[in-house]
Formats: structure tokens, sequence, C-alpha cells
């Protein structure tokens, strides 16, 4: 299975909630796992510099998902079908990755997708 983590599934294992550990430990085991490009800038622009060494030693166990054009036009599909509500554009590029790739998105926080209910894993 393929499965995206969210930044805040990231940001929950840098800081080391055995929860989440767990749990990404168990994912990572047998499946390809993933993060975009933007939540790597995400992360980096949050992170201290001594913090880089292990930001990059978690990056180095997953995969990137780059940013292409038809994911750039799925993302704004969505922030204008929610324009209304609080969907942020990183936001709008991961759930376009997960639709582009057909990959469910692992997150803490439900309500940040409501465009991708179906493909959500959620602690």
């Amino acid at each position: 299975m393929e499965i995206i983590l969210d930044s805040d599934v990231i940001i929950s294992l840098l800081k080391g909630e055995r929860i989440v550990t767990g749990r990404f430990m168990d994912i990572l085991n047998g499946n390809r796992v993933f993060v975009s490009a933007v939540t790597v800038s995400e992360i980096m622009s949050i992170s201290e510099e001594n913090e880089a060494a292990v930001i990059e030693k978690l990056f180095e166990l997953l995969n990137v998902l780059e940013v292409n054009r038809e994911i750039g036009k799925l993302a704004g599909k969505f922030l204008r079908e929610s324009r209304f509500s609080d969907v942020h554009i990183s936001t709008a590029l991961i759930a376009a990755s997960s639709a582009y790739h057909r990959f469910p998105v692992w997150t803490l926080k439900r309500d940040r997708y409501p465009m991708l209910e179906e493909t959500l894993i959620v602690l």
C-alpha cells in the first residue's frame, strides 16, 4: 500500500509522540510511504537549524511526491470549491497529490481535508 503523510504526522514524529511513532513504524513496514514536496517545505520552514539532521534522517525514510501541473490544477479546483472554508494552499496541494496518485493521506486532523473524506487515514 502507498500512503502520504500529512505535515501534522511528521511534526508528531519529530516530537517523539509514542502513539504516532508506533503507528508510523507499523505503516513503514511493508508499505511505500510518501510526503509531498509541500510538506518538506512546511517542515523546513518551522524547524530550527539544530534539528536539520534529525529531519533529514526522517525524510530519508520517505519518498517525496513532486508537484506537477495536474496536481496544481486539482489543487486550484479544491480551493475554488472550498473558498468559504479554511483550506490552505498547502493542504489543497497535498489533497491534490492524494487524488492524482490515488494514495490515502494519513492526518491527525480530518477537518483539514473535506475534499478527501473517503481516502483519509486518521489516528
